[in-house]
């Protein structure tokens, strides 16, 4: 509960109030009177580390680039952009789909993700926005795809699946979990199988 407190310290403060005693030493009067929790060096994986900071680094280097578009009017939220990114690394095109284009469009926030090699920028349909080297280092452009989508009416992600089942407004992964009656749970969506 000491991590939650400086967001949200009077439900942090509540919640410490019913808390058991702990098994060795005494628990602080007050939530904001504990100790940090001691981090175990055995459990970080500094692999899977280098790999969150590599994917944030992707996500800054694409928001630059779609941040013009949005700047510009041409959408409003994130998830109503469909997107193609050129990239001229090829060692950093496979990478990056290796982890496949829908997993990088759920992490940009976008409907659509295509990653592209700068040659096939000009015969795609859409704006296109070139990158300055200082902008956006990982890639040389984007491309604002035209939107053909229907919204779906929970995610809000447009995405080919909304008409296609009952409900109709839906897309077909927010189908599977009103189905399934619960949403997904926070170490389900960070793949941790908890």
């Amino acid at each position: 509960f000491g991590l939650v407190a400086p967001a949200d310290w009077a439900k942090a403060e509540e919640a410490w109030a019913f808390l058991p005693a702990p098994a060795e030493g005494e628990r602080a009067d007050s939530v904001h009177l504990a100790r940090w929790p001691e981090v175990d060096p055995d459990l970080l994986d500094e692999d899977l580390l280098a790999e969150w900071e590599w994917l944030q680094a992707v996500r800054g280097d694409a928001y630059a680039l779609l941040e013009r578009f949005r700047a510009d009017g041409r959408f409003d939220k994130h998830t109503e952009a469909r997107v193609a990114l050129a990239v001229a690394d090829e060692k950093q095109r496979a990478r990056l789909r290796e982890l496949g284009e829908a997993a990088l469009a759920d992490l940009l926030l976008v409907s659509e993700l295509r990653l592209v090699a700068p040659d096939e920028v000009d015969a795609l349909a859409g704006e296109a926005a070139a990158a300055e080297e200082e902008e956006s280092p990982r890639f040389t452009a984007a491309v604002l795809l035209p939107q053909e989508y229907a919204r779906c009416e929970r995610c809000w992600n447009h995405r080919p699946s909304v008409g296609d089942g009952d409900p109709a407004d839906l897309c077909d992964r927010c189908r599977r979990v009103v189905a399934e009656g619960a949403e997904p749970s926070i170490q389900v969506l960070l793949g941790l199988g908890l």
